[in-house]
């Protein structure tokens, strides 16, 4: 059954293990193959991250609500001005080692290397970023990331954007698909020459109206 309404409000430190598993979702989608160990300890080491990213009072993650309070989804919108920096805690390392293993260490440094390949988006005044949408596995297929994209696209008006920006990877069909019924328009791709090393991936842009 569709959702008729999805509300956002900020993230804050008490989510983080509800941001935990969220997140761990994405990145089974967006990185397959790349974690293999337990899930609770995958989701222990996103703990580590998502927590020390709020208590450095890092701003933009939002949480998704139902009609009925229930945490549903995700998302993340960077404001112009604003280098997105992922902040790592001291003692990554050997969380990550303790927790996911050596093997995931590996393969996760190796991906990160990949994404950091893709051009930094730069954001001209009037522009927002959205990343790191994620709907819960269990709630998906309810028109949930659409209504979550029209809140934030509404929440980004309200503070004087005019366009908004993402990335999506070329093999999340599903999430290209949802971008392109929304109105989002391929502005840009991974260069040919990139492409067997950087993760192949395309900008894409909506004029708010």
């Amino acid at each position: 059954m569709p959702t008729t309404v999805i509300t956002l409000r900020p993230a804050t430190s008490t989510d983080v293990e509800v941001l935990a598993v969220l997140l761990v979702q994405l990145y089974h989608v967006e990185a397959p193959g790349v974690l293999h160990g337990p899930l609770e300890e995958q989701q222990r080491f996103f703990q580590h991250l998502i927590g020390y990213e709020l208590a450095s009072g890092s701003t933009g993650r939002y949480i998704a609500l139902d009609p009925n309070g229930k945490i549903v989804g995700t998302l993340g919108l960077r404001q112009p001005g604003c280098t997105f920096v992922m902040l790592l805690p001291p003692g990554t390392l050997r969380m990550a080692l303790n927790t996911i293993g050596l093997a995931d260490t590996l393969r996760l440094i190796f991906n990160g290397l990949r994404n950091a390949c893709a051009p930094e988006i730069t954001l001209a005044p009037g522009e927002f970023y959205l990343y790191s949408l994620v709907v819960d596995e269990t709630m998906r297929y309810r028109g949930i990331g659409a209504k979550m994209l029209s809140t934030i696209e509404t929440i980004a008006r309200q503070l004087g954007g005019h366009t908004l920006l993402l990335r999506v990877l070329t093999n999340n069909t599903s999430a290209l698909q949802l971008y392109q019924r929304m109105g989002y328009q391929m502005v840009a791709h991974t260069p040919s020459f990139l492409e067997q090393i950087a993760i192949p991936s395309a900008v894409m842009r909506k004029v708010l109206g």
